[in-house]
C-alpha cells in the first residue's frame, strides 16, 4: 500500500495515468459521435422496397448515396445504400411511387477538417504540456538530491 502511495506521487506516473484516462475519453467520445443507427441495404433490396411502396423518403448525397427510412413490420427505419452505377429509372421509380426525394451535395469544407482534427490537436498539446511538467518536476527532484 505504501509503494503505491509513493507511485501516485511520482509526477511521472501520475501523468501516465491521466493521459491513459484522456485516451478513453477520446476513445468514447469517438465512438460515440460516430455512431449510426442506419442499415445499410444493398442496392437491389432498395429497389424492391420502393416497388413495395415501403420507402417512405431519401436524401440523396453526391449522386451515389442514399439515405432514408423504410417501412418494415410497421415500423419505419433508417437505411442507407449506394447506387453502384448511373440509374436512369431511378428518379421515374421514385416519382410513380410518390417517394419525397431530396439531394445534396456532400460539405468537406474547412469546419469538417478542423472537427476531424480538433481533438487531436488538444491531445498533442496536453500531452505535450504534461511531458514539460514531469521534466520540470523531475529536474525539481533532482536538485534535493544532490
Amino acid at each position: 500500500m505504501k509503494d503505491l502511495k509513493n507511485n501516485l506521487k511520482n509526477p511521472i506516473v501520475v501523468n501516465v495515468i491521466m493521459l491513459a484516462i484522456l485516451i478513453l475519453a477520446f476513445m468514447l467520445l469517438a465512438l460515440n459521435f460516430y455512431k449510426n443507427d442506419s442499415v445499410e441495404i444493398s442496392y437491389t433490396d432498395f429497389v424492391s422496397f420502393v416497388e413495395d411502396g415501403k420507402i417512405l423518403s431519401i436524401l440523396i448525397t453526391d449522386s451515389k448515396k442514399i439515405s432514408g427510412m423504410y417501412l418494415e413490420g410497421g415500423i419505419y427505419n433508417s437505411f442507407v445504400t449506394v447506387v453502384p452505377y448511373f440509374d436512369d429509372n431511378l428518379m421515374e421509380l421514385l416519382n410513380a411511387h410518390n417517394v419525397k426525394v431530396s439531394g445534396k451535395a456532400s460539405q468537406n469544407g474547412i469546419m469538417y477538417y478542423v472537427a476531424q482534427f480538433l481533438p487531436w490537436i488538444i491531445f498533442i498539446l496536453i500531452f505535450i504540456s504534461m511531458s514539460k511538467n514531469a521534466g520540470m518536476q523531475t529536474k525539481k527532484n533532482d536538485c534535493f538530491l544532490t
